[in-house]
C-alpha cells in the first residue's frame, strides 16, 4: 500500500520500504465533506521507495496548502516519476524541501501518471472554475537522477512559480522503454520567477539516442534566473542546444562548462537578448 497523509500536521516518517502500485508517499489536503485541513511541520526520511505512479508527491488533491516540507536522505528506484508537487485545486505549497535523494526512473505503461521524469512541480486548474494555486520557496538539494523523461518546472499563466532551486542535482538522461517518446530536453523551466540552478549538470545516455532529445536546459517565460556552475551538452542528436531560452529577462549564466562537440551552445531569442548577461563561461570559446 502507499502511505497517503491526508490534512495533517506534526508527522514523521522514516525507516520504511514501501513498494506499490500508486504514490508511495503523497501529502494531500482533499476537501472531505466541504472542509479540508492543511499538511505543515512534515518530515519524511530514511525511505526506500518503489512506485507506478510517483515515489515523493504532494497533491493533486489541493483544496489547503502544503508548508514546511522536507524529504531526506531517500532512495527511489523502478518508479514512474520521482518528486512532484502538483497543486489543481488552489492550494500553495511552499517552503519545501527535497534532499539527498538518488532516484531512478523507469517508464510504465500509459495508464499510470508519470513519464519516467526525476522532477515535476506544476500549477494546473483542476475544472474551469477552479482556483488556481502557487508554489513558491521549493529547493532540491544533492540529487542523483536517473530518468528517461524530462524534468519539468511549469507555472501558471499569470502565476508563475517562485523561488525554485536546485543545487548540486545530476541528470542522468536515459532512452525511454516505450514506443510513445515523450523526452525532449533534459529540464525544462517555464513560467518560473526567481529561478537558481547551481551545480547543476546534464548527461545524455549516447548508447541509445533518442530521435525527439534537444536541448540540456529550456527556459522560457523565465523572469529573473541564476545558472551558475552548470555543465553539459546539447543532445546528441545536434538538434538542440546546451542552454535554450525564450521570453525570459534578467538571466546570469555564469562559471558554466559546455563539454559537447558542437557549437550549439545557446540559443537566445529576440525577445530577451538583451536582459542576458554571461560571465566567466570559458568553456564557451
Amino acid at each position: 500500500p502507499s502511505h497517503d497523509i491526508e490534512g495533517c500536521h506534526n508527522v514523521t516518517i522514516s525507516d520504511c520500504i514501501v513498494q506499490t502500485a500508486d504514490d508511495a508517499i503523497v501529502l494531500k489536503t482533499t476537501a472531505l465533506h466541504g472542509e479540508s485541513r492543511s499538511c505543515e511541520n512534515i518530515a519524511v526520511s530514511n525511505c526506500v521507495l518503489e512506485s507506478s505512479s510517483t515515489a515523493l508527491k504532494l497533491g493533486t488533491e489541493g483544496h489547503a496548502d502544503f508548508r514546511y516540507i522536507t524529504f531526506n536522505n531517500c532512495v527511489i528506484r523502478n518508479s514512474n516519476r520521482g518528486l512532484s508537487i502538483v497543486i489543481r485545486d488552489g492550494a500553495t505549497a511552499e517552503n519545501i524541501q527535497f534532499s539527498n535523494i538518488m532516484l531512478e526512473c523507469t517508464r510504465r505503461h500509459f495508464n499510470w501518471w508519470g513519464n519516467a521524469d526525476p522532477i515535476w512541480l506544476v500549477v494546473l486548474k483542476r475544472r474551469p472554475d477552479s482556483r488556481v494555486g502557487h508554489i513558491r520557496n521549493v529547493a532540491f538539494n544533492n540529487i542523483i537522477a536517473h530518468g528517461m523523461g524530462t524534468s519539468k518546472l511549469e507555472g501558471f499563466e499569470g502565476k508563475p512559480l517562485e523561488n525554485i532551486r536546485l543545487n548540486n542535482v545530476q541528470f542522468f538522461m536515459k532512452a525511454e522503454n516505450y514506443i510513445d517518446k515523450r523526452a525532449d530536453d533534459a529540464f525544462r523551466a517555464t513560467n518560473v520567477n526567481d529561478l537558481w540552478l547551481t551545480d547543476v549538470s546534464v548527461k545524455w545516455d549516447k548508447s541509445a539516442i533518442e530521435p525527439l532529445w534537444r536541448n540540456a536546459i529550456t527556459l522560457v517565460n523565465v523572469n529573473g534566473a541564476v545558472l551558475d556552475k552548470i555543465s553539459g551538452a546539447e543532445a546528441p542528436t545536434g538538434k538542440g542546444y546546451f542552454l535554450s531560452m525564450q521570453n525570459s529577462t534578467k538571466v546570469l549564466i555564469q562559471n558554466c562548462h559546455h563539454n559537447g562537440n558542437s557549437k550549439r551552445l545557446i540559443s537566445i531569442k529576440e525577445d530577451c537578448k538583451s536582459s542576458v548577461k554571461l560571465k566567466n563561461n570559458n568553456s564557451f570559446r
